[in-house]
């Protein structure tokens, strides 16, 4: 629930007298717990799906491409390095 939402449904709330002051703020605090638990919540399936979706594409994570990259430096570090051949002139 948004936070201008949140301000009115308590404020009509207490217009209508049918919570007190204190109840009010416990309620908002409530409020505020709950939508910081289900934005995580939702987070962490949006990035659980993610990851689902990566796997079933076959796609490299970022993990794995730095291992490679990593390889790929240290294999290259071994390897003698061949001149290319000059271009000969016509």
């Amino acid at each position: 629930m948004a936070e201008d939402k949140r301000k009115d449904v308590v404020g009509d709330l207490a217009r209508r007298g049918e919570v007190r002051a204190r109840d009010l703020q416990k309620l908002a605090r409530t409020l505020v717990e709950r939508v910081e638990r289900n934005r995580n919540e939702l987070t962490r399936l949006v990035q659980k799906e993610i990851r689902r979706q990566i796997n079933a594409l076959g796609l490299a994570t970022r993990e794995e491409v730095d291992t490679l990259r990593k390889r790929v430096r240290q294999l290259e570090g071994r390897a003698p390095r061949k001149k290319s051949p000059a271009k000969k002139k016509p």
